[in-house]
């Protein structure tokens, strides 16, 4: 019944019956043996959405173009993690990246819940320390966790840096 309504609810938004802002995000999901993976084009590659497993088994054939994004929404603390997220420098790339990680919480809803704004000052805070050489394995990939989304609040930044 759950394939039904997801089948329902993407045939709706691909005719325009629901609008999103990031409605021209295309989804593909990737079938094989061991179930369905999210995919979706980004920039001249895709951008994978799923488990850690799914992730292992992606990953070989993933090219320099591609970028995988870890859900792991129903753990305690609710998270999306971008793996080798220092790759991407340009924000307008970030945001369109962003902007996927939103949609994908649109179509599979959870309690995963952080703003954009938030995210992009934490992927930035990230690629700063990442080509610092701090903590490069922790830096590398960045993680959108809910408890964050304060930490990354522009109210937050402006107290710190007064």
């Amino acid at each position: 019944m759950n394939q039904i309504r997801k089948s329902i609810f993407i045939a709706l938004l691909s005719v325009g019956i629901f609008s999103f802002p990031n409605s021209n995000i295309a989804v593909d999901e990737v079938r094989d043996s061991y179930g369905s993976l999210f995919k979706t084009l980004y920039k001249d590659g895709y951008v994978y959405i799923g488990s850690e497993e799914e992730y292992r088994r992606v990953k070989p054939l993933m090219s320099e173009n591609d970028y995988f994004v870890l859900d792991e929404r129903n753990y305690y603390d609710a998270n999306m993690k971008v793996i080798d997220s220092y790759k991407i420098h340009d924000e307008v790339d970030q945001e369109a990246l962003l902007e996927i990680l939103l949609y994908y919480e649109q179509l599979y809803p959870s309690s995963w819940n952080r703003s954009l704004e938030s995210m992009k000052l934490e992927w930035r805070v990230h690629n700063v320390l990442y080509q610092l050489h701090y903590e490069e394995h922790r830096t590398r990939d960045v993680d959108f966790n809910n408890a964050d989304e304060t930490k990354y609040s522009k109210t937050v930044l402006k107290r710190m840096l007064q």
